[in-house]
């Protein structure tokens, strides 16, 4: 094979992209670089995945080239993906527009493409994915004058390449101590092997995975301390893009590091860790419309793989209204759910927050709407879960209120067929009274209670919750549809103050108002001082809309009243802001016995 046309330029990187995502797992397990977050596998796969299905062939090498390109950069996740996908996209940029692609000419092609990948990252590192690029790229340059054939110059750069690969456990210390190569790096290696595959037999091979002694070794021998100053993956992907490579990198570079920005023609991803993925969103979106993101807890990765507590996994949506500190202290792994805001979708308290939320509103002429998990997500924890935890219960917001428990049963569905015991609740339940619920159940799992034991326990606890929420400003449920236009004049114009709750299904209801905030106020000082009486009081949280000086003064009544202080206080997560608003403030808790 003297020459690439544009098939043999499309079949041999789809028989590279098989490879890689053959090879996930083994991907997966030697990744401790730069974070120990076990998914450089899955991240790489996500990026060959696109590549597979999205790609097209056209009638020239170039146009293919960059179908390829575009469609890796679409789908590239983590910090090898998207440098791997700006490699691709130097070629396709350098590549001469021809019908065919000789060795000289594809060896300058691909040494050209080596700047876009490194420039695309805010601080590259040697001994990483980038320096085995680099390294395979200049051999394809020395050998491009003594091979007459394809198949000769990657059988020989092949060499180099693994060469390199093997090189990044002595350059990156943090590589010496686990034993293992860069996992990037790997992946870029099984790439060209693949390529390699399709020269020799001119088939794309989907079968060949790691051996079970490949996997086997790394599993016994690769350890790693989180050790990162931050804690969330995040990317964005960006279409009409009004900023260069350069000028977004120096817009965004305060908020993490490992930051990678890739451009197409169309399109331009944001990579970097962070510890505030909402401060990211709420910069890029003046320059440029969201068209993707991902969030990844690389800490809760880390957990899952390495330093599990428990062997039962407790797993809850974003609805659930609990402090940062109890779901970490308890491990309890979060289902985050969508909000929409004009066209662009955001994930719950993770790249949006009530702040960027109500400041949205004032500006939105559609008002913004909420949607579950998409089942992918949902699946892909649940498996990675299922590897690491005999097994998993899901306690999710009320199916009265969002179809997030029908994804999370649909997903289930899948392990339960493979044997996982796994578990999925309709909290009937939602905001501090759904949080209060995974805590309970968090508690009975560290005490070490087994799997039916804390089901059961959850049913028992659901039909012992109770919310009232007190709501300050009517415009959200007006605007939302929660109230129609006529009745919320009319409210607004006797300056009426409802109190919501849940009825026994978990549908949403009104249960008493008031014309003052000090009546509503008065009222569920009422209901829970009679629930107190009639059936005790075993615990209570306190969230708001905002409205932390409300909270404290709940507080101090509430302990006042009852003796006790609350579990926590809290703040409600973006979706429960669409409909309770600015100024709301709500009283969860559970009964000591059924009201």
């Amino acid at each position: 094979m003297k020459y690439l046309n544009n098939e043999r330029i499309y079949y041999a990187m789809l028989a590279g992209a098989n490879k890689v995502i053959n090879y996930r797992d083994l991907l997966n397990k030697i990744n401790v670089f730069p974070v120990p977050d076990s998914d450089t596998g899955n991240n790489l796969a996500a990026t060959m995945d696109s590549i597979i299905s999205e790609a097209q062939i056209y009638d020239s090498p170039k146009k293919t080239l960059e179908s390829i390109a575009e469609a890796a950069l679409l789908g590239a996740k983590g910090n090898s993906g998207i440098i791997f996908a700006q490699f691709l996209n130097g070629f396709s940029a350098e590549v001469v527009d021809e019908d065919r692609i000789s060795i000289n000419k594809f060896a300058k092609s691909i040494n050209k493409a080596v700047p876009y990948a490194y420039n695309s990252i805010s601080e590259p590192v040697e001994g990483t994915m980038i320096t085995v690029i680099k390294d395979w790229a200049l051999a394809v340059d020395k050998l491009k004058e003594s091979k007459n054939n394809f198949l000769e110059l990657f059988k020989e750069s092949l060499f180099v390449a693994k060469s390199s690969l093997n090189d990044t456990t002595e350059k990156l210390d943090v590589l010496k101590e686990a034993e293992v190569v860069d996992a990037g790096g790997q992946g870029f290696v099984k790439f060209i092997e693949g390529i390699l595959d399709f020269l020799k037999l001119g088939i794309v091979d989907q079968e060949l995975a790691a051996s079970a002694e490949e996997l086997e070794f790394v599993t016994e021998n690769v350890s790693a301390q989180f050790d990162s100053e931050y804690r969330y993956c995040t990317e964005v992907l960006l279409s009409e893009v009004n900023k260069s490579e350069a000028e977004l990198k120096e817009l965004v570079a305060h908020l993490g590091d490992s930051l990678i920005v890739a451009q197409t023609k169309q399109f331009t991803k944001i990579h970097m860790h962070s510890n505030q993925p909402a401060q990211l969103f709420d910069l890029v979106r003046d320059y440029g419309q969201i068209e993707k993101e991902k969030v990844d807890d690389m800490y809760q990765q880390y957990i899952i793989n390495n330093q599990q507590k428990y062997d039962i996994a407790l797993v809850t949506d974003s609805i659930a209204d609990l402090p940062p500190e109890i779901i970490d202290n308890h491990q309890i792994h979060v289902i985050n759910l969508n909000l929409i805001v004009e066209g662009t979708t955001y994930l719950d308290k993770l790249t949006i927050t009530p702040d960027t939320l109500y400041s949205l509103l004032d500006e939105v002429e559609e008002y913004p709407t909420s949607s579950q998990p998409s089942l992918k997500q949902v699946q892909d924890l649940f498996s990675s879960l299922a590897k690491n935890y005999d097994s998993i219960i899901a306690l999710t917001v009320s199916k009265e209120l969002s179809g997030t428990w029908n994804v999370v049963q649909q997903a289930a569905k899948e392990l339960k067929e493979k044997g996982t015991t796994i578990t999925v609740i309709n909290s009937k339940l939602n905001s501090g009274a759904q949080g209060l619920v995974v805590l309970e159940a968090a508690e009975q799992i560290a005490a070490g209670k087994d799997h039916q034991a804390v089901v059961d326990q959850i049913l028992d606890l659901r039909e012992r919750t109770e919310i009232y929420v007190s709501v300050d400003q009517l415009e959200y449920m007006i605007r939302g549809g929660r109230i129609s236009p006529l009745k919320g004049f009319f409210a607004n114009l006797l300056n009426l103050k409802p109190i919501i709750s849940l009825d026994e299904e978990g549908a949403g209801i009104a249960f008493g108002k008031s014309f003052s905030r000090s009546g509503v106020k008065k009222k569920i000082k009422k209901l829970v001082k009679n629930i107190e009486k009639n059936a005790g009081i075993k615990r209570y949280a306190i969230v708001h809309g905002n409205s932390e000086n409300k909270a404290k003064e709940y507080k101090e009544s509430f302990t006042s009243l009852l003796g006790q202080e609350p579990e926590y206080i809290t703040e409600i997560s973006p979706i429960i802001a669409l409909n309770a608003g600015q100024g709301s403030v709500a009283i969860a808790l559970i009964t000591k016995s059924k009201v």
